[in-house]
């Protein structure tokens, strides 16, 4: 169960998401997967954003599609029993349940797990309440509003935790949040790059400039105006510098004010918004880039840390969230505070400068990267999958007497 949108058209499904990688894996290991997520029938082939995903023994079946819980929650009156039977269905003919979280779907889908007695499995991927940029963009009544509204969803979570099988967590804030429910809490990070992914190279930064790359969605958490701002400092120092911003605006007219900011600092031509770039073409993306930066305020344990280490690019990032889990200090990255411009652009200098440490960030990444495959922990969560499902069966037994 997942709440990645998917597009199908002409008998082809379309992703932006690389989570459906996950299901896809497991699927080309023996098992027989069922991927329930919402699916946008089009008829035109989704162009920019999306990749085409090959199925291979993977099988779909369509939830309706929404984007946003707002969405998800204005179905819900006219289409809540039909999702109801659907579930049951598809639990019942499953011998085990995973569901990636934030989901809306997550309390209807534990209750029908539950009552078929099969296991359930969750994986929190995200943190809610400290990534909402609906709180941080808002004030007063409205960001009370939204306050309460995160903190019942990750009640629900916790109330969900408690009666499954097993909770998988992408940060030590995550697995702390669910110690206590009484269920075996695991560390985990979603594999969706296999050995084969990676590219090898050792070094970068031999150009005439120097090219920084930036992969997220536009959003006030990810700290893109302290990057901008510490991209001047390094212009006005007299480095060649360069940005490409990969990523997509979620609310309207923010990517304008990330626009006149840079133009505010004369960087007009020196930063460049790209949009979204599909997975299957984020080679290139990473291959021609020469240092990653993170910038961001929060943030769990964002998938450009292990994209990037696997096409040999060093990283720097900011010490929010699970980046300061998943990355030692001048091992892996070069991590400085959160909002700390004139920090960023430090450690920019420092990657160029240093080639020691650069080249040693790229062999270090690499390191992590093929820690972080498929062929690693995709092997580790179909065992833990097999235990839950043998341990089901015994008791299963062990009722009838």
């Amino acid at each position: 169960m997942s709440e990645s949108l998917l597009e199908h058209v002409d008998g082809h499904y379309y992703a932006v998401d690389t989570w459906v990688r996950l299901p896809r894996l497991l699927a080309a290991q023996g098992a027989q997967v069922t991927l329930w997520a919402p699916v946008r029938n089009g008829r035109v082939v989704p162009t920019g954003e999306s990749w085409r995903v090959d199925l291979g023994d993977m099988r779909v079946e369509h939830h309706d599609p929404y984007a946003r819980y707002g969405a998800y929650y204005r179905l819900w009156p006219r289409r809540v029993l039909a999702w109801r039977r659907r579930a049951a269905r598809l639990i019942a003919a499953h011998d085990v349940v995973l569901v990636r979280l934030p989901s809306p779907m997550m309390s209807l889908v534990t209750a029908l797990v539950n009552r078929a007695a099969k296991p359930l499995v969750l994986v929190v991927a995200g943190d809610s309440l400290a990534q909402s940029d609906r709180i941080r963009a808002s004030r007063g009544l409205a960001r009370l509003a939204y306050r309460w509204a995160v903190r019942w969803l990750v009640g629900q979570e916790r109330r969900c935790a408690r009666r499954a099988s097993l909770v998988y967590a992408y940060s030590r804030e995550l697995e702390e949040r669910h110690h206590g429910s009484g269920v075996p809490v695991l560390r985990m990070r979603t594999p969706h790059l296999r050995l084969g992914d990676l590219v090898e190279r050792e070094d970068t930064c031999g150009g005439d400039e120097v090219r920084l790359l930036r992969v997220c969605w536009l959003l006030p958490s990810k700290g893109i105006e302290p990057l901008l701002d510490a991209v001047a400092l390094l212009r006005a120092r007299g480095r060649r510098v360069r940005l490409e911003i990969v990523g997509k605006a979620r609310e309207p007219g923010y990517l304008d004010t990330l626009r006149a900011r840079a133009r505010a600092l004369a960087l007009e031509g020196v930063v460049t918004f790209i949009g979204w770039v599909p997975f299957d073409r984020m080679r290139e993306v990473y291959l021609r880039s020469d240092v990653q930066v993170i910038s961001s305020y929060a943030e769990g344990t964002p998938r450009c840390i292990v994209e990037g280490a696997a096409h040999g690019v060093p990283l720097v990032s900011t010490a929010a969230g699970g980046c300061a889990e998943a990355l030692e200090q001048e091992r892996t990255a070069l991590l400085v505070p959160v909002g700390d411009a004139p920090a960023l652009a430090a450690a920019v200098e420092r990657v160029v400068d240093d080639g020691d440490l650069r080249r040693s960030l790229i062999a270090e990444g690499y390191r992590l990267a093929r820690g972080a495959t498929f062929e690693t922990i995709g092997v580790k969560l179909l065992d833990d999958l097999e235990r839950l499902m043998r341990r089901a069966d015994d008791d299963a037994v062990a009722a009838r007497g």
